[in-house]
């Protein structure tokens, strides 16, 4: 394993929280009220969700690719008994944003809250309860060589780099095309990128709107013009309009940031993406582990020592 002694922005430690803390709200596609806790948690033990509404309460489901699964506009994860937890992107954006690495969530329904659809207030909720820095190192997923995904017209890339960064590029045929680029150090997600929300195309909300009333399936049944924006040709329907002008791509931005997360790690690596979507996030952080050769775990050296 290789140290890196450059990389002062990176920390050196695990970190939990220091004191719980509870989130609650409807489901973006459930529409079903949820409540959340977020417990401390030992070094090394990662982000585990668990479902409280379910006989015995003692299925754990870590946050990480070998439990990856999408469902329809979200990422999730399920265990092998079928147990599943759905739209946990935003929160672990909000984990990345907050360094915090081990975690225990309880929720005792299937989706997280989305609260007002962007990752900003898991941020504020977990920056109160406070963060601990634990005893053991950190380590880091540092790429060597480039790893590609494509996919119907779409396509990510991982690229050497000395600190995570992005350049992401969305287009939609109401706005045209957006691209934000940048470095995606925790405070930099936090101050730029966090506040985005999800949204919504007014044809895809009506196709979700007929597909959750006649089929059943769990489309959009939580959202609303207070937790998702809804794009037209003329603007957004929302009262206030956007909080950005690049508001979408940034969003995209959020879920990439909570997908890359699924590593189990942190990424030190350049991601470039067109038109990105959870199913092609999720085959990146596959591709990672299918590709052992191009990257290496590497953690910060104590300069102080």
């Amino acid at each position: 394993m290789t140290d890196i002694s450059t990389h002062t922005s990176l920390a050196l430690h695990q970190s939990t929280l220091k004191q719980v803390t509870s989130f609650n709200g409807k489901g973006l596609h459930t529409g079903r009220h949820v409540n959340m806790k977020v417990y401390p948690a030992e070094a090394n033990s990662g982000i585990v969700f668990q479902r409280t509404d379910k006989k015995g309460n003692n299925v754990l489901i870590p946050a990480t690719w070998r439990y990856a699964m999408t469902m329809p506009l979200s990422s999730a994860i399920q265990h092998p008994d079928g147990v599943h937890v759905r739209t946990i992107e935003h929160f672990l954006a909000a984990c990345y944003a907050c360094d915090i690495d081990n975690a225990l969530i309880e929720l005792n329904g299937e989706e997280l809250p989305l609260l007002d659809g962007s990752a900003q207030p898991f941020i504020e909720g977990l920056m109160q309860a406070g963060i601990k820095e634990q005893n053991e190192n950190r380590r880091y997923i540092k790429i060597t060589k480039p790893i590609s995904i494509e996919k119907d017209q779409r396509h990510i890339q991982l690229l050497p780099a000395d600190e995570l960064s992005a350049d992401v590029t969305l287009t939609l045929p109401e706005i045209g095309e957006q691209r934000w680029q940048g470095k995606l150090t925790p405070g930099i997600f936090s101050k730029e990128i966090a506040s985005a929300r999800t949204y919504s195309r007014v044809k895809r909300a009506i196709q979700g709107f007929l597909l959750s009333r006649l089929l059943g399936i769990k489309i959009g049944r939580g959202a609303t013009l207070k937790n998702s924006l809804v794009v037209t040709k003329k603007g957004v329907l929302n009262k206030g309009g956007l909080r950005m002008p690049d508001e979408l791509v940034r969003h995209r931005v959020v879920d990439l940031t909570g997908d890359l997360m699924l590593t189990g790690s942190r990424i030190i690596g350049h991601v470039t993406g067109y038109r990105l979507s959870h199913d092609l996030n999720q085959m990146l952080v596959k591709a990672i582990f299918d590709h052992e050769d191009a990257w290496q775990w590497y953690e910060v050296k104590d300069i102080s020592s």
